[in-house]
C-alpha cells in the first residue's frame, strides 16, 4: 500500500457524497431515505428476514461500501425541527453562526449535556436557518413567540434582529443565565433562508466575553423555552446499548441532500417506552408536494432492536436535491423511537479499482494541462476550423467530458487542484502569489511513492518551483515568459524524458502555455493573420503586458474589434503550434513500443475570458462562463469508451485520481474528487455532489444546474443554469430545497475560507520579469 503524506481535513470540492470520511459525516447526504412506495406500512423484523423481499435483497451493493452519512455524526445538512426550528449551536447551526463576521473558534463553544453553549468573543453574532414554504407536516400556525436562553458576560444588554426587524432588547439581571421571550410580528419569518443577530451593547476589549447563548427556538404555543433532546448518545432498548438518536412522539429531523441511485439505508430501530408506535419517512423537492414515502411499525419495550436494510431506489433519489424527513409517531406521549447506527452507504468504486488486475492499468501516463484553452476553439467541440488535428485524432480514441469545471479562475488554483485532488481552499495556490500546500501529497509524490518516474514541465510562471509546484518530481524544468526559448520547448523537454525512461513505468505533466500570451509567431505568421493590415498594440511578445495595464487602467481602454481579431488570431496559431507537439510527443511514445499501455489526459487549466471586455485576466469572478474547460481522456483501462462523449461532473479535484487510477494506484488519503476513468455505470455511485470553484474570496457551488454564489461571508443568489445560462436571475424562492441544500454545504466550506491562511512568497528578479510579460501584477 502506498503511504503518503497526512494532509488536513479535506474543506474541497464539497461533495455531497465524497468518499472522504469528513465530508461522509458532515456534508454528505440526507439522515434517512426511503426505498420506493408510496405510503406503504411495513412492519420492522430482524435482518435475516429484513424489511425488503428476497429479490430486493439480492440486489443491495456487494461490499466492499463506504459510508455516505453516519447519523451518529449529526451532519451539517440535517437539522432538527420541533414544528419551528431550534438552534442550539451543535452541527449546522455552529457552522452558519459568525462572530463579528468570523467563523465560531472552538475555546468558545462549551460541551453540556444535551445541547451546547456558545461564548461570544465579540460586538455580534449572526447565524440562519431554513424551513420550506411547504412544509412536509401539515401547515404549521404562525409562530408567536422567540425565546432565547442567555448568559451574562460583560454586555449590560444584547438586541435581537430577525430578518432586519429588531425585536427588542435582552437585559440581564444578576443571575448567571436568564430566559427571555419576544413577540415574533406576523411576516417576520420568511420561507427559505432566515438570520438572527444578538448584537452587545457598549464597547468591548479584545478576548471579552459580551454573553453566552445556549439555545434559541421559535414557537406558537405558550410553553415556555426548554432544553431539548435531541443529540446522538447511547440509549437502552430491552437491555441492549443502542448508539443514536431518540425520537419523541412528533419530533422530526430533515436533511438536504441528493444521493446516488445505488445507496442504501442501514439502521437498527427500537422502542421505548409501552404504546404503539411508527417511523415514518416523508420526502419533497423542489416544485413537487410532500410525499409519505414509507411508514414501518416499532416494537413494543421488550422486544430487542431489528435492523432493516433498504435500497433507495431511483424513485426516490435522483441528481436534484431534496428534502427528507424522519418523523416518530405514537399515540402515547412517553414513548420514543430510537434510531441506532443509522447510516447510507454505497459501493466503493475506488476500492473495486485496486482490485483489478494489473494488466488493465497503463504502465505510463502524460498529463497535458493547456493553458487558457477554450471549448469553443477546438474541433472536438464543434469548432469547424480543426485547427488542433492531434488532439481531435487522441480524442477519438478516447472520452471527451461535456462538464468539465475549473475550481479557480486563477491557473495556479486550478493546477494545484489537478495535482493534489483539492480545491484551491486547501492546497492554499489561491492566487498568483501563493505557494501550495506543502501538507498535501501531490500527484508527483504517490507516483514516484510507487516506483514510477516523474517529470514536471512547466511554461506558466506562477506554476513553478517558487509556488511549490516543483515538490515531489524527479525531473523539474521550467520555461518561463520572456526569453527566446518558444513555449513550446517543454514539450522537447518531455519528449527527452520518455526517451530516456522508455523502459520503465513513467509520468509526464506538462503545464502548457496554450493560447495565454505572449505568444510565438514570426513575419510570416504574423502577415497572414487577421485582420489585414493590422497596426493596433497587440504584439506577440509584449501583449499580455499591455492587457494588465489597460485592465488597471493605466492605459486607455482602447481594446478594438481589430485587436480583439488579432488576439484570436495569435491565439489559434499557438494552439496550432502546441498541437504539433502533442503530435511529436504521440510519436515519441508510439516508438518506444508503448503506446497501447499509455494513458492520456489533456485539459485546460481555465478559459481565456472570452465573455469579459478583456481577456487572459486572472481571479476573475468564478462565474460559470469562466470555469468551462475542456477535458479529454484517452484511457487504458476502460476501452470500452473508445470515442464517448460524457457527461459526468468533472472538476479540476478529478485529474489526480483519474491519473493514479489509470496507473493502476489507490489515491492517498488526501486526495478528494472521483476517479473519471470509471465507466459510466460506476460514476453514478460518486455522483451527485457540490462542485466548487473559488478566486479572490469568491465562491461559486454548483450541484447539477443549480448554482449558488457568495461572496466573503454571504451567500449569494441562486441561479438554474437549465433556465438561464448567465447566472442572473435569482431563483431561490421557486427552489428552496436547492438553496438550503448548496447553502448548509456552503457552510462548512466559508468556515475554512476565512481560516486557511495563504502563503505568499517573494518573487526573484527572474520570476518578476517573466510574471510581466505574463500580465500578471
Amino acid at each position: 500500500m502506498m503511504q503518503s503524506r497526512p494532509g488536513p481535513s479535506p474543506g474541497n470540492g464539497i461533495a455531497l457524497l465524497a468518499v472522504r470520511p469528513w465530508f461522509a459525516l458532515r456534508i454528505a447526504s440526507v439522515l434517512v431515505a426511503a426505498a420506493c412506495g408510496n405510503s406503504k406500512r411495513e412492519g420492522i423484523v430482524p435482518a435475516r428476514a429484513s424489511g425488503v423481499d428476497a429479490g430486493a435483497a439480492a440486489s443491495l451493493p456487494a461490499e466492499p461500501t463506504r459510508v455516505v452519512l453516519d447519523i451518529a455524526s449529526l451532519p451539517t445538512n440535517c437539522v432538527r425541527v420541533a414544528t419551528w426550528p431550534i438552534l442550539d449551536f451543535r452541527g449546522s447551526t455552529r457552522e452558519l453562526a459568525r462572530v463579528d463576521g468570523a467563523p465560531v473558534e472552538p475555546r468558545d463553544v462549551v460541551e453540556l449535556q444535551p445541547t451546547d453553549s456558545l461564548r461570544v468573543r465579540g460586538q455580534e453574532l449572526r447565524t440562519s436557518w431554513h424551513f420550506l414554504p411547504d412544509d412536509l407536516l401539515p401547515p404549521a400556525p404562525d409562530p408567536k413567540t422567540l425565546d432565547i436562553r442567555l448568559v451574562k458576560g460583560v454586555a449590560k444588554s444584547v438586541s435581537v434582529i430577525v430578518n432586519g426587524r429588531a425585536l427588542g432588547r435582552v437585559l440581564f439581571g444578576k443571575g448567571a443565565a436568564s430566559v427571555s421571550s419576544l413577540s415574533l410580528p406576523t411576516g417576520a419569518l420568511v420561507p427559505g433562508r432566515n438570520e438572527v443577530v444578538l448584537r452587545a451593547s457598549g464597547k468591548l476589549r479584545r478576548g471579552e466575553i459580551a454573553f453566552g447563548v445556549d439555545e434559541l427556538r421559535v414557537r406558537e404555543g405558550a410553553s415556555p423555552l426548554r432544553t431539548t433532546e435531541g443529540g446522538a448518545a447511547s440509549h437502552a432498548v430491552a437491555g441492549q446499548a443502542v448508539h443514536g438518536l431518540s425520537l419523541r412522539a412528533g419530533s422530526r429531523v430533515r436533511c438536504y441532500a441528493a444521493f446516488p441511485e445505488s445507496a442504501t439505508l442501514r439502521s437498527t430501530v427500537g422502542m421505548q417506552g409501552v404504546g404503539e408506535a411508527s417511523l415514518e419517512i416523508w420526502s419533497t423537492s423542489d416544485r413537487a408536494s410532500p410525499e409519505l414515502l414509507r411508514r414501518f411499525d416499532v416494537a413494543r419495550e421488550g422486544t430487542a432492536s431489528r435492523e432493516i436494510q433498504l435500497p433507495l431506489t431511483k424513485s426516490a433519489v435522483g441528481n436534484a436535491p431534496q428534502a427528507w424527513e424522519l418523523r416518530a409517531v405514537s399515540s402515547a406521549p412517553q414513548v420514543r423511537v430510537v434510531l441506532g447506527n443509522t447510516r447510507v452507504t454505497a459501493p466503493d468504486a475506488m476500492a473495486k479499482v485496486a482490485e483489478k488486475p494489473s494488466n488493465q492499468h497503463a504502465k505510463s501516463a502524460v498529463l497535458i494541462v493547456w493553458g487558457s484553452l477554450s471549448k469553443a476553439g477546438l474541433g472536438l467541440y464543434g469548432n469547424p476550423k480543426q485547427a488542433t488535428p492531434a488532439l481531435d485524432a487522441l480524442s477519438a480514441r478516447g472520452t471527451v467530458f461535456e462538464h468539465m469545471r475549473a475550481s479557480s479562475t486563477y491557473s495556479q488554483g486550478a493546477m494545484g487542484s489537478m495535482l493534489t485532488g483539492r480545491s484551491p481552499l486547501i492546497h492554499r495556490a489561491t492566487d498568483s502569489r501563493s505557494v501550495m500546500s506543502d501538507e498535501l501529497t501531490t500527484l508527483g509524490e504517490a507516483a514516484r511513492e510507487a516506483g514510477i518516474r516523474t517529470g514536471y514541465f512547466s511554461a506558466n510562471p506562477t506554476t513553478t518551483r517558487l509556488l511549490g509546484f516543483g515538490r515531489g518530481w524527479d525531473v523539474v524544468e521550467e520555461v518561463l515568459p520572456g526569453g527566446a526559448i518558444p513555449a513550446t520547448r517543454v514539450f522537447e523537454r518531455a519528449i527527452n524524458f520518455v526517451q530516456q525512461h522508455s523502459g520503465e513505468r513513467w509520468l509526464v505533466v506538462i503545464h502548457a502555455r496554450g493560447g495565454h500570451p505572449p505568444w510565438d509567431a514570426d513575419a510570416l505568421e504574423l502577415a497572414a493573420l487577421p485582420p489585414r493590415e493590422y497596426s493596433g498594440a497587440i504584439d506577440p511578445r509584449s501583449a499580455g503586458e499591455w492587457l494588465e495595464q489597460v485592465r488597471r487602467g493605466r492605459r486607455p481602454n482602447r481594446y478594438t474589434d481589430a485587436d480583439r481579431a488579432r488576439v484570436g488570431g495569435l491565439t489559434e496559431l499557438s494552439l496550432v503550434h502546441h498541437d504539433a507537439y502533442v503530435a511529436r510527443l504521440s510519436e515519441a511514445v508510439q516508438a518506444t513500443g508503448a503506446s497501447a499501455q499509455t494513458a492520456w489526459l489533456i485539459a485546460g487549466d481555465v478559459p481565456p475570458n472570452e465573455t469579459l471586455p478583456l481577456p487572459f485576466g486572472e481571479g476573475e469572478f468564478p462565474d460559470e462562463p469562466q470555469l468551462e474547460v475542456p477535458l479529454v481522456l484517452k484511457s487504458v483501462r476502460t476501452p470500452q469508451l473508445l470515442g464517448q462523449r460524457s457527461t459526468v461532473p468533472a472538476s479540476s479535484e478529478d485529474v489526480a485520481s483519474t491519473v493514479l487510477g489509470e496507473l493502476g494506484l489507490r489515491p492517498p488519503t488526501s486526495f478528494g474528487g472521483i476517479d473519471l476513468g470509471l465507466p459510466s455505470s460506476t460514476q453514478q455511485l460518486t455522483a451527485p455532489r457540490v462542485r466548487v470553484a473559488m478566486a479572490d474570496g469568491a465562491s461559486a457551488l454548483r450541484l447539477g444546474d443549480r448554482v449558488l454564489q457568495a461572496r466573503g461571508a454571504t451567500p449569494g443568489r441562486l441561479c438554474d443554469l437549465s433556465l438561464e445560462p448567465s447566472c442572473i436571475t435569482d431563483v431561490r424562492a421557486t427552489y428552496p430545497v436547492s438553496a438550503a441544500t448548496l447553502e448548509f454545504a456552503f457552510a462548512p466550506w466559508l468556515s475554512r475560507a476565512l481560516t486557511s491562511p495563504t502563503h505568499p512568497v517573494t518573487i526573484d528578479a527572474t520570476e518578476a520579469a517573466a510574471r510581466t510579460v505574463w500580465g500578471l501584477p
